[in-house]
């Protein structure tokens, strides 16, 4: 190994550049006294025994090698790596240990991870704990944690509905994303049968019951749903399929499955017919001018 720049204590004697046709790794610091680009054969033991470099300080400066145990697999052939980084490129101490924010600023030693104003370090240098901190490409993952995969939702909205197929979770609106693609915190987004476990947090489903016992009545608020009893609660805690268990007005929806309700089209019809005769009577007293018989139809 060339040890340009190294003083085999830990920290660089002297910042060394980076050439320009290599491959850094992930993350990896660029104030740097020393680098290696690691070949076919190399082992973590092998490379930082010859360093004689602390550890925790090869982490801190190359974040994309996670532990002792992890590093061997970490390590990729023909990727460039930081072996002793300059004193000051993030204000480590020789452990590599950064303190803990307690005025909200982060970066440069200082780590939000613990600290009271959120685990996310903004590119800003801010702590704090929504897609704003968090987001990938808006935050700072060596100062703190960073959310992957689907962005925070910034409006609201999420899944489908959002653009950027936003997630819920970290979000100011709610960690729960409803079926129709909104933030929340109650029920209407965050139970098993409103929300979308892909992108928000849900409520566990409740467990098909195994007795015949569903909703308050089951020691385990179990579900019909499923169940070899038939997918309906009755309003009385008990699963079946006939209409003493499912019809809409004697179920409990929340524990299983219940008919639609049905309206009685008859009756739906002749208080249609009757408000409309009563409405002509009305326009034609109404243009006759007769005030009394008007009066009369109005009070009727």
């Amino acid at each position: 190994m060339n040890a340009q720049g190294g003083s085999g204590t830990g920290y660089g004697t002297s910042f060394v550049a980076f050439p320009n046709d290599i491959t850094l790794a992930d993350g990896t610091t660029t104030d740097c006294g020393q680098h290696y680009t690691v070949v076919s054969g190399d082992s973590c033991v092998s490379v930082l025994a010859q360093a004689n470099t602390p550890f925790n300080l090869v982490m801190a400066a190359n974040p994309s090698i996670t532990s002792a145990a992890a590093c061997d697999g970490e390590l990729k052939v023909g990727v460039t790596y930081c072996i002793y980084p300059m004193s000051g490129f993030n204000a480590t101490d020789i452990n590599g240990n950064l303190t803990i924010s307690t005025n909200g600023l982060c970066g440069n030693g200082t780590t939000c991870l613990g600290s009271s104003f959120g685990d996310c370090c903004s590119i800003s240098g801010y702590c704090g704990s929504t897609a704003d901190y968090c987001t990938a490409g808006l935050c700072d993952s060596s100062y703190g944690r960073c959310v992957s995969g689907n962005p925070i939702s910034l409006d609201g909205l999420c899944a489908s509905r959002s653009s950027t197929n936003a997630t819920c979770v970290g979000s100011q609106f709610g960690s729960c994303c409803s079926l129709d693609g909104y933030c929340g915190e109650t029920s209407d987004y965050c139970t098993y049968k409103s929300c979308q476990s892909a992108f928000g947090n849900c409520e566990e489903a409740p467990p098909v019951s195994s007795d015949g016992l569903c909703g308050v009545l089951s020691s385990v608020n179990a579900t019909c749903a499923g169940s070899s009893f038939g997918d309906c609660c009755s309003i009385n805690g008990y699963c079946g399929s006939t209409s003493d268990y499912c019809a809409y007005n004697s179920c409990q929806a929340a524990f299983g499955t219940c008919e639609l309700a049905m309206l009685d089209l008859p009756s739906v019809r002749m208080a249609c017919v009757e408000q409309c005769l009563l409405l002509m009577q009305f326009v034609r007293l109404a243009l006759s001018g007769t005030a009394v018989q008007l009066m009369l139809l109005w009070k009727h």
